[in-house]
């Protein structure tokens, strides 16, 4: 069903992660994993505003070792964007957009600036979900840590250390 399929791309994109700088293959394999469930949640019906957050999450990881890597680049944006437009108030959109951008900050300061401001906007929004513990209406609820974390090491390339470590410490406080 649609919401296990968007809980096994959000597993397969956490696996890939874990596999990044240590194991190539694997997290090819898991980043490839990843967009297949994506491509079938969407073929069920799953949540559109999320599977399209994923998209982009699983397609900017691709870009990392496909040949059309920046085309990738450009597909993951769109996807996320979709992913807004969809579902403004949708936390795991704007939580895509900040790790898009985070992960090029090295680049341009002008991106870590840009994913501090979607990675404050998703932990923002996540406060708002107001369904019980932390879960909307819908049953989803992924990315909630995700994002003080990536807030977190944005705040500390900023230089704002003591703020970071604040943030770590609310991550694992949920």
């Amino acid at each position: 069903n649609a919401c296990t399929l968007t809980y096994r791309s959000v597993a397969e994109y956490r696996l890939s992660l874990f596999h990044m700088r240590t194991d190539r293959e694997e997290f090819r394999l898991h980043v490839h994993k990843g967009l297949g469930a994506v491509r079938d949640c969407m073929k069920a019906g799953g949540p559109a505003s999320d599977t399209f957050a994923l998209l982009g999450l699983l397609t900017d990881l691709k870009s990392t070792f496909s040949f059309a890597g920046k085309l990738d680049e450009r597909k993951a944006l769109r996807a996320i964007g979709k992913a807004k437009d969809i579902l403004p108030s949708n936390p795991r959109a704007h939580l895509a957009e900040g790790i898009f951008y985070f992960r090029r900050g090295n680049r341009d300061r002008s991106y870590a600036d840009t994913a501090y401001g979607c990675l404050r906007v998703a932990c923002e929004l996540y406060e708002k979900e107001d369904s019980g513990y932390g879960v909307r209406g819908d049953g989803f609820d992924w990315g909630r840590e995700e994002a003080m974390v990536w807030l977190a090491l944005t705040m500390k390339e900023r230089g704002d250390r003591s703020g970071a470590l604040m943030k770590l410490r609310e991550a694992l406080a949920v």
